[in-house]
């Protein structure tokens, strides 16, 4: 892999779109980059994003873990300051939801979903296109949501309503990182899926992929 098989102000851009109302927290929240690899131990980051420095450190992490054939995610939602490095976020530690987010990864789903929803989301990544195309879409709340309980209830009607990947709904879920390379497992490999880029596209650039 070089540095052209990946995009460093995708990732960077990913990061400003997930924190920008982080300054509604009203406190200073991080954000956790995990690397996860089918021969290789899960490795962690947590990072501010509003320091750059500290974005800088977590992208040369990310990229790192990237070129070992790890796959690259973030927790899309604010984690509280000061936890444990290298060690995966709880749900306990998500101080409010910012954004809702569908994982369309089934066959026909993400074009299905570009078409029916009546209110487009504010960015969605493409995870890859081969075999078939697969989403996950982001819509950003007005305000945070602190009631977490709530936040769960509507990413379940969500996810019911679209018919997409049922996990999707704990805080501390994490989701795909974009500008950085897939490695699909071996069982996946075997069903057609190959190292894409993940891309990101914002409200209005998405409906190519139709």
């Amino acid at each position: 892999m070089t540095t052209n098989d990946i995009s460093l102000s995708n990732a960077k851009f990913h990061i400003e779109l997930l924190s920008r109302s982080h300054q509604k927290l009203n406190q200073t929240a991080e954000l956790e980059i995990r690397a996860i690899g089918e021969r290789h131990p899960t490795q962690s980051l947590r990072f501010i994003p509003n320091s750059k420095e500290s974005v800088d450190q977590a992208i040369k992490f990310a990229k790192t873990q990237n070129f070992i054939k790890k796959n690259i995610y973030i927790t899309p939602l604010p984690i509280i300051l000061g936890g444990k490095q290298n060690v995966a976020c709880k749900d306990t530690e998500i101080i409010a939801a910012t954004h809702c987010f569908l994982d369309a990864d089934e066959k026909g789903v993400a074009e299905q979903l570009i078409e029916e929803w009546k209110e487009p989301p504010d960015f969605i990544v493409v995870t890859g296109e081969v075999p078939y195309l697969r989403i996950h879409a982001y819509w950003e709340f007005v305000e945070p949501v602190f009631d977490l309980k709530k936040w769960v209830q509507l990413q379940q009607f969500l996810i019911d309503a679209h018919l997409c990947d049922q996990v999707i709904k704990n805080p501390s879920r994490v989701m795909r990182l974009a500008g950085f390379r897939t490695y699909p497992a071996s069982i996946k490999q075997q069903r057609g899926y190959i190292s894409e880029l993940v891309k990101i596209n914002e409200q209005g650039e998405y409906y190519d992929l139709l």
